[in-house]
């Protein structure tokens, strides 16, 4: 008997996919006047990222690196807000339905889950780039 298809990784990357359709659209400049924080460098990289989807490049690295600068710990002690975070404005966003309520706190908690996911998976990528770079450990 075959194994039942399982949505679970499509359900899991859907959050990821819009908060990229998100954050590259208002990059462009979206017509509503939103806009993602994004720093300089990451800002460089979402443009990189639009024009390698646009051509159908296959190469992800910017893509990669797009993410690893957004999830990354900064050494810096300022506090994240939705001004300043590209997660935090792309979930208030997201929070908000068309009828001025907002999600619920069961689909937010859910929400949340998804994007830790993402989160660990991006982190996993860079784990394995690094040990990839340094196949004798890195201390050698």
């Amino acid at each position: 008997m075959p194994l039942p298809d399982n949505e679970s990784p499509a359900a899991y990357a859907a959050p990821a996919e819009e908060f990229l359709r998100v954050l590259l659209r208002c990059s462009q400049g979206h017509i509503s006047g939103f806009t993602i924080p994004l720093t300089p460098a990451q800002e460089e990289l979402s443009i990189k990222v639009f024009d390698a989807l646009l051509s159908n490049r296959k190469d992800n690295r910017d893509l990669h690196e797009l993410l690893w600068d957004l999830v990354r710990v900064r050494a810096s002690a300022t506090e994240s807000t939705i001004h300043n975070c590209p997660f935090l404005a792309w979930l208030a966003l997201h929070a908000y339905k068309p009828d001025g309520t907002y999600i619920d706190s069961d689909a937010f908690a859910q929400l949340l889950a998804k994007l830790k996911y993402l989160v660990k998976n991006i982190c996993m990528v860079e784990a394995h780039r690094r040990q990839a770079e340094h196949p004798q450990g890195i201390i050698g």
